[in-house]
């Protein structure tokens, strides 16, 4: 046994010593794709993207208890959840197979709504007074 492996935290510490954090899902958008966990230790809530959910989850539900990594996102200064596991919940719009995502894709672009777009006509969203339509859907 080395040193490494008795390093309190150390994240190549052997599984038996490495705790994943542990919390509780505060709440969850199944439209948007994403929540908040709370966590058990009482530090700051963290988002949770749907495409953080393991196992083949698609969503959480509230109260569901879950394991998690955190990771840093730069853009937001912030934690975020990754690789979240105990998620219950289902979701037609995380389904995977043919039309998965359809209904996100008939959705209004957040982007557009604020002003612009970054994609432009590239966009998968719906631009309303711009045509409407997201590329390849006709205008």
């Amino acid at each position: 046994s080395s040193a490494q492996d008795k390093t309190p935290g150390c994240r190549h510490s052997s599984s038996k010593n490495f705790h994943m954090p542990t919390g509780v899902c505060k709440a969850w958008d199944d439209t948007r794709g994403f929540g908040f966990i709370g966590p058990d230790d009482g530090t700051e809530d963290l988002f949770c993207h749907r495409t953080a959910l393991a196992d083949g989850a698609t969503a959480m539900k509230v109260g569901d208890k879950l394991t998690y990594e955190t990771s840093f996102d730069a853009a937001k200064n912030k934690q975020r959840a990754e690789n979240v596991r105990g998620a219950t919940g289902t979701s037609e719009f995380g389904a995977s197979g043919p039309g998965a995502g359809a209904a996100l894709s008939d959705s209004v672009c957040r982007q557009f709504s604020r002003g612009h777009c970054s994609y432009g006509e590239k966009c998968r969203f719906e631009h309303p007074g711009a045509g409407g339509a997201p590329a390849g859907k006709g205008a």
